[in-house]
């Protein structure tokens, strides 16, 4: 259901559909920058040339199943959980800020820490930091401007703790990998900036972040 909205709630709706076109204009420039106008910029140094396994064709085909398969496994997810959230009370901000992801992402997460384990760390970093660029800038705008054609009202205020969080984590993320040297402190201070934003959404419910 649509919720019924006053001038505040309407601009805010309305400014949202804008960013998201600019975000996804970001996107698709910054594909550009790594793609094809700097693309030498993102490789590794002991990269070798590797033939293609698959023909073009067969591969987007594959992917768009494989996209089909996760999206049916996904709302299959989220809707097994809802009993689990009203028999342990879990908050569904924890559900969805750190559950869905997690178990979602667990298939990216192996990638980037066994890349990372066999020194490739351009590729872990371009696997983690790739990804939530991919979210932040594309599939959420996506999700934006879909909302809009179904007659819906998602927007971009994620109100004062969620985005104090986002901006933190985005400012340790920044000071961890502009060095491009790491180690395991640094590493550390990553888990438990994680642990910290987890347990803060188990214990909130969505009126604390209203």
């Amino acid at each position: 259901q649509r919720r019924v909205h006053g001038a505040y709630e309407w601009k805010i709706e309305s400014m949202s559909r804008i960013l998201a076109v600019l975000m996804i204009i970001c996107y698709l420039a910054y594909l550009y920058f790594q793609l094809r106008s700097h693309a030498e910029f993102f490789e590794e140094e002991d990269a070798g040339e590797e033939e293609p396994q698959l023909p073009l064709g067969l591969s987007l085909l594959l992917l768009a199943a494989i996209m089909f398969f996760i999206s049916t496994l996904s709302d299959k997810l989220v809707d097994s959980l809802q009993p689990t959230i009203l028999q342990f009370g879990v908050s569904e901000l924890f559900v969805g800020f750190v559950l869905v992801p997690l178990i979602g992402n667990a298939a990216e997460m192996a990638t980037a820490v066994l890349m990372a384990f066999h020194g490739k760390m351009g590729i872990a970093i371009g696997v983690a930091v790739g990804s939530s660029i991919q979210v932040e800038l594309f599939v959420l705008p996506i999700m934006i401007l879909v909302s809009w054609g179904m007659g819906g009202d998602l927007d971009l205020n994620f109100r004062v703790y969620t985005t104090v969080a986002v901006f933190v984590s985005v400012i340790i993320v920044t000071v961890v990998v502009q060095g491009g040297t790491t180690n395991w402190l640094e590493g550390l201070f990553l888990l438990l900036a994680y642990v910290m934003v987890s347990i803060s959404y188990l214990y909130m419910k969505p009126a604390d972040i209203n």
